[in-house]
């Protein structure tokens, strides 16, 4: 095992000398079991940056919308008139798990919307907080099984769990994506409406922030210096 600052070094390593190289491609790791269910549209992973000239370079004189990045892994829910008719997570971008069952039990994943002329797509991270973590942890030694040692790891494997599927009552979900599948309705055109219509289902987003400059987004940049410090 490695870190991920460098893993991401590697990756970016590879990138310059073999750009089109089919491992660049690969996103998470294939879903296993006979549950896997395609996506309506791939779900990738963003393109990172290392320079602060070349973010600059990048947003030009546009506004833009940052968010934290969130650790957990990645899940896509399907309403169907108002309804929750699918969850699965992200797999390898092109096939994911059907874990419908077990988002039932994640309290921050609501099962109705009111969208009753639409089907949706939301996306966005599975993570447990260190207060469920906790919680989790003495739940899951009183049933007798192993203690949790990452929380990270643990939001993947109990997902992945044939039985105690209740515990994944410790998870929490925060949407940060939405896409029409059968539009009935004019498209988004930025991505701050995303965030308003997602609130509006009463889903828990992240903080989102809007900048105008460069400037702002330094600052922001900077919060996240701190808060990882």
């Amino acid at each position: 095992e490695i870190s991920d600052h460098a893993y991401d070094q590697l990756e970016e390593e590879l990138r310059k000398l073999d750009p089109d190289n089919y491992v660049l491609g690969l996103v998470g790791s294939a879903p296993k079991g006979v549950n896997k269910i395609r996506h309506d549209y791939k779900m990738l992973s963003l393109d990172k940056c290392y320079e602060v000239q070349d973010l600059k370079s990048w947003m030009e004189e546009h506004e833009v919308l940052s968010i934290f990045k969130l650790d957990g892994v990645s899940c896509s829910l399907i309403y169907e008139k108002g309804q929750l008719t699918m969850a699965k997570t992200r797999g390898d971008g092109v096939e994911g798990e059907n874990i419908t069952q077990r988002a039932h039990w994640i309290d921050d994943i609501p099962k109705y919307i009111p969208l009753k002329d639409a089907k949706i797509e939301v996306r966005g991270e599975m993570y447990c907080t260190e207060e469920d973590f906790l919680h989790l942890g003495q739940a899951m030694q009183d049933r007798e099984l192993a203690r949790p040692s990452s929380q990270r790891n643990i939001v993947a494997g109990l997902v992945s769990r044939k039985d105690d599927i209740d515990l994944c009552r410790f998870i929490s979900f925060k949407a940060f994506d939405y896409i029409n599948l059968a539009p009935t309705h004019a498209p988004l055109k930025k991505e701050k409406e995303k965030f308003a219509k997602l609130e509006k289902f009463g889903m828990d987003v992240p903080d989102e922030q809007i900048h105008k400059d460069f400037s702002s987004v330094e600052r922001r940049i900077q919060e996240a210096q701190e808060f990882m410090a």
